[in-house]
């Protein structure tokens, strides 16, 4: 039989998620002193039935003590075997308790590690892309300050050429006075009589008619299109601000209502407002368009087309338009909404984004976006005109921009004449071929 020292002593071996050995250790001493009492009883009971049997009068048949002993020793049996029972049943749900109570903690440890380093890489993530933003935004702010010098490097070039070549041609003709202040008139030279026959001179070679014209279309084109586009670009650049300020005011209003608790679907715009928008550039998508084929009429001296001639020129291009300008707000809004709300940041907070977003759309995106739409539109005026009024070929003249990516533009330029209706060879059938380009495309009268 187990004595209570052997519970005392009893030791387990340690396993990876064991018991907690202070709480057996404890268990264990409970218990041995429990059998410690249990044995102290039954000495003293068995004392006592000693003691009874003393004193009991006369004597006790050996019959009766024998069949007396064995009923008591039984009962007494029965009392530890329930006693010890009950221990161990008590022993066995400590255990289990023990081990939940260890693989509850367990299990919320793991938990919060994992939500720790959740937390810690979406804000890792949110902090690179804020520095990323940053990055675009100053490299984008640098581009444009260079790009106004290099204008002003150029135009500063081109205004000293003309200047050194005035001087020159202004010291020829005061040396060729004085030349000719000594010598006799010379004989009038016959007036030419067509436009085909070569002026000759002694530095340069003939200039022909073609030439002439070819040269006229050069200077007259772009200044037409910035005479017809220019209040145009302003007007269309003033409506579409306004249309943007209105989803801006709807997109705060979806903040103030939901604040932090909104869903990213809930604040981004939906498709009939954006509709909006490029229903709202259409009118003057269509006016840029008709100012082409005016001033196409006007470049070859003909009449201009009594109605549009292609009749999905229009809608193609104003679909266009609202795909670029949808595009533009909600990839904007998604990004900055997306990494707030997941940050948890307030109302005022989700609110300066917001504001931050639509400052940069109704600044320089907004220019450029209506910039590059209606000169494109306008360039498609000016090549369905002329080839309504039976131009065969067209050039690409390079505009003042000189930045063109890849040289694009020059390479077109570089071309020489190509057949109307054709792509030049930057794939583009009419300028302008990125954001900023001032290219025009002018007839070939060949």
């Amino acid at each position: 039989m187990i004595s209570p020292d052997d519970i005392r002593d009893q030791r387990f071996l340690v396993a990876l998620r064991g018991y907690d050995r202070d709480e057996v250790g404890a268990f264990l001493e409970d218990v041995a002193s429990q059998v410690a009492n249990l044995e102290a009883r039954i000495k003293e009971l068995e004392t006592l039935l000693s003691k009874e049997r003393n004193r009991a009068s006369g004597p006790v048949p050996d019959t009766a003590i024998a069949a007396a002993e064995p009923t008591d020793t039984r009962e007494l049996l029965k009392v530890l075997g329930e006693e010890t029972t009950r221990i161990l049943v008590t022993a066995e749900e400590s255990a289990r308790m023990i081990e939940h109570k260890a693989d509850e903690r367990a299990r919320e440890a793991t938990e919060q590690a994992r939500r720790s380093a959740r937390d810690e890489t979406e804000r890792a993530s949110r902090q690179a892309a804020k520095l990323i933003a940053d990055a675009e935004r100053r490299r984008d702010a640098i581009a444009a300050v260079i790009r106004d010098l290099e204008a002003q490097r150029d135009r500063f070039v081109e205004h000293l050429t003309t200047a050194v070549q005035t001087v020159a041609v202004v010291s020829d003709d005061l040396g060729s006075a004085g030349d000719s202040a000594d010598e006799p008139p010379a004989e009038s030279a016959p007036a030419a009589t067509s436009l085909d026959v070569p002026v000759e001179t002694a530095d340069a070679p003939a200039t022909t008619a073609e030439d002439l014209l070819v040269t006229e279309a050069v200077d007259t084109v772009p200044a037409r299109r910035d005479a017809s586009l220019d209040a145009l670009r302003d007007d269309m650049a003033r409506k579409l601000r306004r249309g943007l300020q209105d989803l801006q005011n709807t997109v705060l209003e979806g903040i103030r209502t939901g604040g932090s608790s909104s869903s990213l679907d809930d604040l981004l715009p939906r498709e009939p407002v954006l509709d909006d928008l490029g229903i709202q550039g259409q009118a003057f998508l269509t006016q840029g368009y008709e100012a082409g084929l005016i001033d196409a009429a006007a470049e070859v001296d003909g009449d201009a087309p009594k109605q549009l001639v292609d009749g999905a020129r229009l809608p193609a291009a104003s679909a266009t338009l609202r795909a670029v300008l949808a595009h533009e707000v909600v990839s904007a809004l998604r990004a900055t909404l997306r990494a707030g709300l997941e940050a948890g940041e307030p109302e005022t907070s989700l609110s300066e984004r917001v504001g931050e977003v639509f400052r940069d759309l109704k600044g320089p995106v907004l220019d450029g976006l209506v910039g590059t739409h209606i000169d494109r539109i306008y360039a498609h005026g000016l090549l369905d005109g002329w080839q309504e009024l039976g131009v065969k070929h067209i050039r690409w003249q390079v505009g003042d921009e000189l930045r063109c990516p890849e040289q694009r533009c020059r390479s077109n330029a570089e071309e020489g004449p190509v057949e109307l209706g054709i792509d030049f060879p930057s794939g583009d059938r009419v300028p302008p071929a990125h954001q900023g380009c001032t290219c025009v495309i002018v007839p070939e009268t060949s």
